[in-house]
């Protein structure tokens, strides 16, 4: 069974952060944005593909714009 929870820009900057993912200035630029995501996750981002967080990070940065 798959489960999936909704993101802020918050919690995926803070993610990036711990794992030290992304170029300077991504995390804290997902952190400024307004938009939430979906991620398939148990409740802790601890357990999605950094892939799929670097894709949730990029998508989230660009509605900074």
């Amino acid at each position: 069974m798959s489960w999936v929870v909704v993101v802020d820009g918050g919690t995926v900057a803070a993610e990036l952060r711990r794992r030290r993912l992304g170029r300077r200035g991504l995390a804290s630029r997902v952190a400024c944005s307004p938009e939430t995501t979906w991620l398939p996750s148990h409740g802790d981002l601890r357990d999605v593909s950094t892939d799929l967080l670097l894709l949730a990070a990029l998508m989230l940065a660009r509605s900074t714009n």
